[in-house]
């Protein structure tokens, strides 16, 4: 919110941005007590739970911003977003929780439009992750999940090279960027 305070709808915000960890979320007890138990879709293993409660917070409450540090939160390299996904924990309960979201008829999952770009960017940073791990069959099935939402946001965030990828396996990925690369210097 540019460092303004801010007070509002903000379900958009936590679906799309992810924005507040568990360290600098400040809630009440008795909201929190009213989501539990969790979902049989959310793994136990899903490290993102705060993901899923700001959510499913933000789809009835008001979020209040308060542009001010209450704790430092580091991303670095081992951190989890940065690591490549390995099972499907994390598919499962981000899908399941805009499955939720589509089931309850949360007024802007009514919107077609929106719905396609939510499951479109879920999708995208799948794909994305199991690229990065090697787990090409599972970005393909992303990648074309995204296709199917949002194809202009797929092209639009350089997603038909790492499709093209998943075809070709990791050597002869690589070489294939090397080859473009070379034709095509970066500015």
């Amino acid at each position: 919110h540019r460092r303004q305070i801010f007070m509002g709808d903000g379900l958009e915000f936590m679906l799309f941005g992810s924005p507040a960890p568990a360290s600098a979320r400040l809630m009440r007890g008795d909201l929190l007590r009213a989501e539990a138990p969790f979902p049989s879709f959310i793994h136990p293993r899903f490290i993102a739970i705060d993901w899923y409660l700001n959510v499913r917070l933000a789809r009835q409450h008001q979020v209040y911003y308060v542009a001010k540090t209450l704790t430092d939160y580091r991303i670095h390299p081992a951190n989890h977003f940065n690591r490549p996904l390995r099972e499907f924990d994390e598919e499962q309960s981000v899908i399941g929780t805009l499955d939720q979201l589509c089931d309850e008829k949360t007024p802007l999952m009514r919107s077609r439009k929106f719905r396609n770009r939510a499951y479109c960017e879920a999708y995208l940073r799948l794909g994305n992750r199991y690229f990065g791990g090697g787990r090409y069959a599972d970005a393909r099935r992303c990648y074309i999940h995204t296709l199917w939402f949002q194809p202009k946001t797929f092209l639009q965030a350089g997603g038909l090279h790492r499709l093209i990828g998943t075809t070709l396996g990791t050597e002869r990925y690589a070489y294939l960027k090397q080859q473009i690369r070379r034709v095509k210097p970066h500015d």
